[in-house]
């Protein structure tokens, strides 16, 4: 599969408000915004008049204004208008499928006629009650990879995070990794277990006993083609 033809997570849904948002995905440069309908738009971070990013513009009444000469850019790539400019010469913007779906805006770098939104992976955690949903956006610089690493291997946890949800029980649990089609996932289930600092603190936030044995589960999910291990699950059952 061509890396380019996947789903990527491009951003959080809430970066794309009322200003345009440059990202820089599988090197293709793409310029997000909503139009009038609040949909995400997706379209070449290039202005075809001088080459100015379109990203540096704003957005008016739904269209994509470029910052420099005040062109008028389309979702499907071509310009609306510009003024004392004639347009009609100007060469068609690339334009980059885009889904709006979990609370993040997904993107497909690649051929638009195969991106299938039903490629998406699904996230329970997203959409079902069952499950306390919630985070953050953190801007790390570092190689992706070693996000990976980190997220995979929770064996650091017990140094680590000692204060909060490390303990010594995670480097004797032996991790199990399992391969089906385009999804890896390494899993550690340890039974009996009395629970670490933050889960204590959270059990007696709930009016459960902190002090009795608990089963701590947790499946680290990796899919091909994102840069990210998309789910995870850690907690304790009493």
């Amino acid at each position: 599969m061509h890396p380019k033809n996947a789903w990527y997570v491009a951003c959080t849904a809430d970066e794309v408000a009322d200003k345009p948002l440059g990202r820089q995905i599988c090197n293709e440069k793409m310029v997000f915004y909503r139009d009038q309908n609040q949909q995400v738009v997706a379209v070449e971070d290039f202005c075809p008049h001088r080459g100015a990013p379109l990203s540096l513009g704003y957005v008016e009444n739904g269209q994509l204004v470029c910052g420099y000469h005040g062109l008028v850019m389309g979702g499907d790539g071509k310009t609306v208008s510009m003024p004392g400019q004639r347009v009609r010469g100007f060469p068609c913007n690339k334009t980059f499928a885009a889904v709006e779906r979990y609370g993040f805006i997904w993107v497909w770098p690649g051929d638009r006629e195969k991106a299938d939104p039903a490629l998406i992976h699904h996230l329970e955690w997203a959409v079902s009650d069952e499950w306390a949903y919630g985070g953050g956006l953190f801007h790390i610089q570092c190689d992706y990879r070693l996000m990976i690493d980190n997220l995979m291997d929770l064996t650091h946890e017990t140094y680590v995070h000692a204060s909060s949800i490390g303990q010594k029980e995670i480097d004797e649990a032996a991790p199990v990794t399992t391969v089906e089609g385009e999804e890896v996932v390494t899993a550690r289930h340890m039974e009996n277990i009395m629970p670490p600092p933050f889960w204590q603190m959270a059990l007696r936030g709930n009016n459960l006993a902190d002090d009795v044995p608990v089963a701590s589960l947790a499946d680290l999910p990796l899919h091909a083609a994102q840069p990210c291990a998309d789910r995870s699950r850690r907690s304790p059952c009493g």
